[in-house]
């Protein structure tokens, strides 16, 4: 945005010229912006990401850890925790190998 452009063309033309470029300049304004917050959520979507997979991780090994003492203490058998695992996964109606939405209640006194 010169001032050559108002001496090369008209008045008007300069002016509508000038509103176009500051509309450029806005959108390339609002563009940088939305890059920067796009690439801080990825950023922290991706530290979610990390805690998630160490909760899992520490889940897992705490429910391993659970499971082969009392195999081994005899409080049960292989056998009978398949069995009541594949029960669990039957409450939801879906047979997906994952617990279902059922909210668990200690106190309901459904030990089985």
């Amino acid at each position: 945005m010169s001032w050559t452009r108002y001496l090369l063309h008209d008045f008007w033309t300069a002016r509508e010229l000038n509103r176009i470029d500051d509309a450029k300049r806005a959108e390339r304004r609002t563009r940088r912006r939305r890059r920067r917050r796009l690439a801080q959520e990825r950023r922290v979507m991706g530290e979610r990401i990390a805690d998630l997979e160490q909760e899992l991780g520490e889940t897992a090994l705490l429910l391993r850890a659970l499971t082969e003492l009392c195999l081994a203490r005899g409080v049960l058998t292989a056998e009978e925790l398949s069995a009541r695992a594949e029960e669990l996964d039957l409450l939801d109606g879906v047979a997906d190998g994952r617990i279902g939405e059922q909210p668990f209640d200690p106190g309901s006194g459904d030990s089985r």
